[in-house]
């Protein structure tokens, strides 16, 4: 068994033992349809402020079901995808076992990319679960069986994710960094927040975090090819550095 395969199979025990990964997990796959299937409520007649806000955001059909699952989903799975891997890389300095991996035969580098496949295949799976509630919560609405047009839209949603779950690993180098979990969680708020202004500014299509969403909800016609890549290449460029900050430990630091 090589080493990677050894980080690796380590890694997928601690990450099966974790409440954090089954509770960020099953928040997001039923959030995401369950606040989607909310807005489908009839209040149209409500006299009030909030009813006509509500009715705004009315769901009625397939297609807006998926859009208004994207824009949920854009916030709340780089918030539990980042909170993930925030655990995953900083619990070895909260839980004061980093030390330990020192005397590991197993290089640094290779554990931190051990963390990050681990972390990655979790998203990927936790993404076609919160795809397949979509479906689900759609047909037990009444909304029928997806048209070719709401398939495209589900799978930009999913390449949506997908690209998230890459961008998330900004956690893991916060958390390393800082050697603990509160400064990636206050890191991932800000992203959020960032995300919002530059969307409303008119830079949303080019910034990292902002333009996944905007390709689920616009495709090519919000955002072009380039700008998709973009934020693709910043998520594996997290990756790289999450791992390179790794390999520089120093025990001391660690500890």
């Amino acid at each position: 068994m090589t080493a990677l395969a050894r980080a690796l199979r380590a890694e997928l025990r601690k990450l099966r033992a974790a409440r954090v990964a089954a509770i960020a997990a099953s928040l997001l796959i039923v959030g995401v349809a369950g606040i989607t299937s909310a807005m489908t409520l009839d209040v149209g007649d409500a006299a009030t402020l909030a009813g006509a806000k509500l009715t705004a955001f009315a769901v009625n059909d397939a297609a807006s079901f998926v859009a208004t699952a994207a824009q949920i989903a854009a916030v709340a799975s780089l918030l539990a995808f980042g909170v993930c891997a925030a655990w995953i890389t900083g619990r070895e300095f909260v839980d004061g076992t980093v030390a330990g991996l020192f005397a590991r035969p197993t290089s640094r580098a290779t554990i931190a990319t051990a963390k990050l496949i681990v972390h990655l295949a979790w998203c990927t799976a936790t993404t076609v679960l919160v795809l397949a509630s979509i479906v689900i919560t759609m047909l037990a609405l009444g909304f029928g069986w997806p048209d070719p047009d709401t398939w495209a839209a589900i799978g930009r949603l999913g390449t949506a994710l997908v690209i998230t779950a890459l961008l998330s690993t900004v956690a893991s180098l916060v958390a390393t960094i800082s050697r603990g979990y509160l400064a990636p969680i206050g890191a991932l708020i800000a992203l959020v927040a960032v995300s919002q202004v530059a969307v409303i500014v008119g830079f949303g299509s080019w910034f990292p975090f902002s333009s996944p969403t905007l390709w689920a909800l616009l495709g090519e016609a919000g955002v072009s090819a380039g700008a998709l890549g973009v934020a693709a290449g910043t998520g594996l460029l997290l990756c790289v550095a999450t791992v390179v900050t790794w390999h520089r430990l120093r025990l001391a630091a660690a500890a």
